[in-house]
């Protein structure tokens, strides 16, 4: 056991060599990196480093998954764009032998789309994609937890059809003193076994991400940092409504400084008595913001905000996430302890 631990902490730490870096819209299934959980994303997104009963944090890290997590089932909806919805559910049962594992269901259905062929009406047509997961952790000593998720993916657009699998590899450590915990993870190290158009396969959405949460101890707050999309630098682009004109009417693009790239890998998060039966959240996103910038115009892009309350034997949240003063996503979830019935 002792040298499977080893070789999970080797993988962690070397898969950035071993994998090529990625950013959205230069990979397939996307969605794996879409948050449906309503906690989840007012608190900044991916949150990797909330170590409690909240079974929906397994999927984004397994070494989140826990005893306190046992019997406990969300479910998940996002309002997406257009008509676009996403959906999600998340279970997680403790073996006495085998410890706990944590199981989840994410499906986003595109809609319809009209289908035309040479200009003439040709009826419509729908896109929908599915992962299935499942989770397991394994604690080394008090301190430092280990866990891994298996997925299975499947895409559907139109005619077209893929299949993958892929891995997350993730690890924790807690300094229970000063209530903080340390999450790193790698997400999507998996193929696409099955191409849309039988030829040259497809990257999945690579992710590295380091997180830190802490709970202070005089006042009923848990504040999170989370670094994403470590395995590449780079993240920052040139927003086009940031250019600007000078007066011999020459256009200059926008100057992305280190500064600027570096703030973009950081979400801050806050949760206001998050061990009460009501609670308030809310984050920023600095990549976000900077992506959904316009020039000469003050907006809130880059914000997420919500609130969870416990009504009976049921949790609910809500979640409001901001991306363009004509635009935003609502999160809803409802989550519950089958043994409480």
């Amino acid at each position: 056991m002792l040298n499977s631990i080893k070789l999970l902490f080797i993988l962690i730490i070397f898969t950035p060599l071993l994998v090529k870096s990625q950013v959205g819209g230069q990979s397939t299934y996307q969605f794996l990196n879409i948050v449906s959980s309503a906690r989840s994303t007012a608190l900044g997104g991916n949150i990797i480093s909330v170590k409690d009963s909240d079974v929906n944090f397994a999927k984004w890290n397994p070494a989140l998954i826990n005893s306190s997590m046992d019997g406990k089932l969300a479910l998940n909806y996002l309002d997406y764009f257009s008509d676009i919805n996403i959906g999600s559910v998340s279970y997680a049962y403790s073996f006495d032998s085998l410890g706990t594992f944590a199981a989840n269901i994410s499906y986003i259905n595109y809609g319809e789309f009209a289908r035309s062929i040479n200009g003439e009406n040709d009826g419509v047509f729908s896109a929908n994609e599915l992962s299935l997961n499942l989770g397991y952790s394994y604690n080394i000593d008090s301190l430092w937890t280990v866990g891994a998720n298996a997925k299975i993916i499947n895409s559907v657009l139109d005619s077209w059809n893929s299949f993958g699998v892929a891995v997350d590899l993730g690890a924790t450590y807690k300094i229970p003193n000063k209530k903080i915990t340390i999450g790193l993870v790698a997400r999507n190290i998996g193929v696409q076994l099955k191409t849309y158009s039988g030829h040259d396969r497809e990257n999945l959405p690579f992710q590295i991400q380091l997180g830190f949460s802490h709970e202070l101890e005089h006042l009923p707050l848990q504040w999170s940092l989370t670094l994403d999309n470590l395995q590449q630098w780079n993240v920052a682009f040139a927003n086009p409504s940031n250019t600007t004109i000078g007066i011999d009417n020459k256009e200059t693009a926008e100057n992305i400084t280190f500064l600027d790239n570096a703030v973009r890998h950081v979400i801050i998060g806050a949760e206001l008595f998050p061990r009460r039966n009501f609670s308030v959240r809310a984050s920023y996103n600095f990549r976000k913001s900077a992506e959904m910038n316009l020039a000469n115009y003050k907006h809130f892009g880059g914000f997420s905000f919500g609130f969870g309350m416990k009504i009976k034997k049921f949790r609910v949240a809500y979640a409001r996430s901001l991306f363009h003063p004509a635009s935003g996503t609502n999160n809803f979830r409802i989550a519950t302890d089958l043994g409480a019935f």
